[in-house]
Protein backbone atom coordinates (compact mmCIF):
# COMPACT_ATOMS: atom_id res chain seq x y z
CA UNK A 1 0.00 0.00 0.00
CA UNK A 2 1.40 3.29 -0.80
CA UNK A 3 1.59 6.40 0.90
CA UNK A 4 -1.40 8.01 -0.75
CA UNK A 5 -3.31 5.05 0.34
CA UNK A 6 -2.69 4.71 3.87
CA UNK A 7 -4.08 8.34 4.04
CA UNK A 8 -7.34 7.70 1.76
CA UNK A 9 -7.70 4.67 4.24
CA UNK A 10 -7.22 6.70 7.61
CA UNK A 11 -9.54 9.64 6.11
CA UNK A 12 -12.38 7.16 5.55
CA UNK A 13 -12.13 5.75 8.69
CA UNK A 14 -12.38 9.22 10.62
CA UNK A 15 -15.24 9.87 8.37
CA UNK A 16 -16.95 6.62 9.43
CA UNK A 17 -16.51 7.52 13.03
CA UNK A 18 -18.40 10.61 12.00
CA UNK A 19 -21.09 9.57 10.66
CA UNK A 20 -21.96 7.01 12.82
CA UNK A 21 -22.14 9.67 16.12
CA UNK A 22 -24.18 11.98 13.64
CA UNK A 23 -26.79 8.69 13.36
CA UNK A 24 -26.56 7.61 16.70
CA UNK A 25 -27.67 11.73 17.25
CA UNK A 26 -30.05 11.48 14.70
CA UNK A 27 -33.27 9.92 14.09
CA UNK A 28 -33.30 6.71 12.37
CA UNK A 29 -35.53 7.49 9.42
CA UNK A 30 -33.90 10.52 8.56
CA UNK A 31 -32.69 11.58 5.38
CA UNK A 32 -29.19 10.05 4.56
CA UNK A 33 -26.15 12.32 5.77
CA UNK A 34 -23.54 10.64 3.42
CA UNK A 35 -23.15 10.29 -0.47
CA UNK A 36 -20.24 8.83 -1.90
CA UNK A 37 -18.97 9.43 -5.33
CA UNK A 38 -16.42 7.51 -7.46
CA UNK A 39 -15.26 8.43 -10.77
CA UNK A 40 -12.99 5.88 -12.73
CA UNK A 41 -9.70 6.29 -13.08
CA UNK A 42 -9.64 8.24 -9.86
CA UNK A 43 -10.02 7.31 -6.71
CA UNK A 44 -11.80 10.41 -5.25
CA UNK A 45 -14.35 10.22 -2.61
CA UNK A 46 -16.62 13.23 -2.51
CA UNK A 47 -18.57 13.22 0.88
CA UNK A 48 -21.90 15.74 1.22
CA UNK A 49 -23.63 16.38 4.57
CA UNK A 50 -26.78 18.17 4.99
CA UNK A 51 -27.01 20.64 7.07
CA UNK A 52 -28.38 19.94 10.61
CA UNK A 53 -31.21 23.08 10.32
CA UNK A 54 -32.05 20.95 7.01
CA UNK A 55 -33.00 17.89 9.25
CA UNK A 56 -34.78 19.90 11.57
CA UNK A 57 -37.08 21.24 9.46
CA UNK A 58 -37.93 17.97 7.74
CA UNK A 59 -38.71 16.29 11.09
CA UNK A 60 -41.43 19.27 11.82
CA UNK A 61 -42.73 19.01 8.72
CA UNK A 62 -43.39 15.19 9.44
CA UNK A 63 -44.64 15.83 12.51
CA UNK A 64 -48.26 16.75 12.67
CA UNK A 65 -50.03 18.47 15.32
CA UNK A 66 -52.84 16.90 16.20
CA UNK A 67 -56.02 18.76 15.00
CA UNK A 68 -58.18 19.99 17.45
CA UNK A 69 -62.02 19.80 16.61
CA UNK A 70 -64.47 22.81 17.48
CA UNK A 71 -67.27 21.55 20.25
CA UNK A 72 -70.55 22.54 18.55
CA UNK A 73 -72.29 24.93 20.76
CA UNK A 74 -76.22 23.68 20.88
CA UNK A 75 -78.30 26.42 19.04
CA UNK A 76 -80.37 28.56 21.35
CA UNK A 77 -84.04 27.96 21.44
CA UNK A 78 -86.03 30.63 21.49
CA UNK A 79 -88.24 31.26 24.23
CA UNK A 80 -91.95 31.26 23.52
CA UNK A 81 -93.43 34.97 24.67
CA UNK A 82 -97.21 33.90 25.57
CA UNK A 83 -99.71 35.90 23.48
CA UNK A 84 -102.23 38.16 25.42
CA UNK A 85 -105.80 36.95 26.00
CA UNK A 86 -108.15 39.09 22.94
CA UNK A 87 -109.95 41.89 25.02
CA UNK A 88 -113.48 40.66 25.92
CA UNK A 89 -115.74 43.22 24.32
CA UNK A 90 -118.40 44.66 27.00
CA UNK A 91 -121.16 46.47 26.29
CA UNK A 92 -120.73 50.55 26.56
CA UNK A 93 -122.75 52.72 28.19
CA UNK A 94 -123.66 56.14 27.15
CA UNK A 95 -124.09 58.89 29.82
CA UNK A 96 -127.75 59.67 28.85
CA UNK A 97 -128.41 55.02 29.96
CA UNK A 98 -126.18 55.86 32.94
CA UNK A 99 -128.26 58.40 33.81
CA UNK A 100 -131.39 56.81 33.76
CA UNK A 101 -129.96 54.00 35.52
CA UNK A 102 -129.34 56.34 38.46
CA UNK A 103 -132.63 57.99 38.03
CA UNK A 104 -133.89 54.69 38.23
CA UNK A 105 -132.98 53.49 41.31
CA UNK A 106 -133.07 56.78 43.27
CA UNK A 107 -136.82 56.37 42.72
CA UNK A 108 -136.94 53.07 43.20
CA UNK A 109 -135.13 54.11 46.92
CA UNK A 110 -137.41 56.74 47.71
CA UNK A 111 -140.42 54.49 47.10
CA UNK A 112 -138.91 52.09 49.10
CA UNK A 113 -138.63 55.02 51.76
CA UNK A 114 -142.33 55.96 51.55
CA UNK A 115 -143.46 52.58 51.91
CA UNK A 116 -141.32 52.08 54.99
CA UNK A 117 -141.91 55.25 56.16
CA UNK A 118 -145.42 54.74 55.57
CA UNK A 119 -145.70 51.12 56.94
CA UNK A 120 -143.58 53.09 60.40
CA UNK A 121 -146.03 56.11 60.81
CA UNK A 122 -148.78 53.20 60.84
CA UNK A 123 -147.12 50.68 63.37
CA UNK A 124 -146.43 53.64 65.76
CA UNK A 125 -149.93 54.52 65.88
CA UNK A 126 -151.21 51.13 66.40
CA UNK A 127 -148.47 50.48 69.56
CA UNK A 128 -149.34 54.42 70.54
CA UNK A 129 -153.03 53.14 70.68
CA UNK A 130 -152.04 49.93 72.52
CA UNK A 131 -150.32 51.67 75.31
CA UNK A 132 -152.95 54.59 76.13
CA UNK A 133 -155.71 51.57 76.79
CA UNK A 134 -152.98 50.70 79.50
CA UNK A 135 -152.88 54.10 81.06
CA UNK A 136 -154.27 54.66 84.27
CA UNK A 137 -153.80 57.98 85.83
CA UNK A 138 -151.80 58.05 89.26
CA UNK A 139 -154.12 58.59 92.14
CA UNK A 140 -152.10 61.03 93.79
CA UNK A 141 -151.86 63.20 90.68
CA UNK A 142 -155.69 62.91 89.94
CA UNK A 143 -156.29 64.14 93.87
CA UNK A 144 -153.75 66.69 93.54
CA UNK A 145 -155.06 67.87 90.08
CA UNK A 146 -151.43 67.26 88.60
CA UNK A 147 -151.18 66.98 85.16
CA UNK A 148 -147.94 66.08 82.93
CA UNK A 149 -146.30 65.23 79.94
CA UNK A 150 -143.36 62.45 79.51
CA UNK A 151 -141.49 61.87 76.16
CA UNK A 152 -140.72 57.72 76.03
CA UNK A 153 -138.53 56.16 73.23
CA UNK A 154 -138.82 52.54 72.61
CA UNK A 155 -137.29 49.64 70.51
CA UNK A 156 -139.52 47.19 68.66
CA UNK A 157 -137.85 44.48 66.82
CA UNK A 158 -139.60 43.60 63.27
CA UNK A 159 -141.61 40.56 64.62
CA UNK A 160 -143.08 43.26 67.85
CA UNK A 161 -140.47 42.36 70.60
CA UNK A 162 -140.23 44.78 73.09
CA UNK A 163 -136.33 45.31 73.09
CA UNK A 164 -135.91 48.62 75.56
CA UNK A 165 -137.73 51.78 76.43
CA UNK A 166 -136.28 54.81 78.25
CA UNK A 167 -137.50 58.21 78.86
CA UNK A 168 -136.21 60.97 76.49
CA UNK A 169 -137.92 63.97 78.55
CA UNK A 170 -138.94 63.73 82.38
CA UNK A 171 -142.13 64.49 83.72
CA UNK A 172 -142.80 67.22 86.32
CA UNK A 173 -143.46 64.95 88.55
CA UNK A 174 -141.79 61.26 89.00
CA UNK A 175 -145.18 59.57 89.02
CA UNK A 176 -145.62 60.02 86.14
CA UNK A 177 -142.49 58.82 84.63
CA UNK A 178 -143.14 55.39 86.25
CA UNK A 179 -146.67 55.25 85.37
CA UNK A 180 -145.49 55.57 81.36
CA UNK A 181 -142.88 52.55 82.13
CA UNK A 182 -145.26 50.30 83.29
CA UNK A 183 -148.26 51.08 80.54
CA UNK A 184 -145.76 50.28 77.95
CA UNK A 185 -144.31 47.08 79.68
CA UNK A 186 -147.99 45.98 79.73
CA UNK A 187 -148.89 46.35 76.41
CA UNK A 188 -145.75 44.34 75.41
CA UNK A 189 -145.49 42.37 73.15
CA UNK A 190 -147.03 44.31 70.18
CA UNK A 191 -148.09 42.36 67.26
CA UNK A 192 -146.42 41.55 64.31
CA UNK A 193 -146.38 43.89 61.67
CA UNK A 194 -148.43 43.01 58.40
CA UNK A 195 -145.59 44.03 55.88
CA UNK A 196 -141.83 43.49 56.72
CA UNK A 197 -139.61 45.93 57.69
CA UNK A 198 -136.58 46.02 55.85
CA UNK A 199 -134.39 46.89 59.28
CA UNK A 200 -134.55 44.31 62.13
CA UNK A 201 -135.24 46.72 64.90
CA UNK A 202 -137.45 49.34 64.80
CA UNK A 203 -137.38 53.11 67.52
CA UNK A 204 -140.07 55.61 68.01
CA UNK A 205 -140.26 58.34 69.95
CA UNK A 206 -143.86 58.69 71.80
CA UNK A 207 -145.53 61.15 73.61
CA UNK A 208 -147.75 60.72 76.41
CA UNK A 209 -149.66 63.12 78.32
CA UNK A 210 -151.99 63.38 81.68
CA UNK A 211 -154.72 65.43 81.17
CA UNK A 212 -157.71 65.60 84.05
CA UNK A 213 -161.19 66.00 82.25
Amino acid sequence: MSQRDAHISIGLSIIAHVVFAIGVFCARDSIPLLASQHHSGSKTLAIRLQPLIEQEVEIQKRVRAPSIEKPVLPKEEKAVVPQPDKKQDFPEFTNEQAADGARAMMQHELLMNEENGQLTDDYRSLILSLIAKEKRYPPRAQRLRLEGEVLVSIQVSNTGKLLGARITKNAKYSFFDREVLRMIHAAAPFPRPEKAFQSKTLTFQIPIEFELK
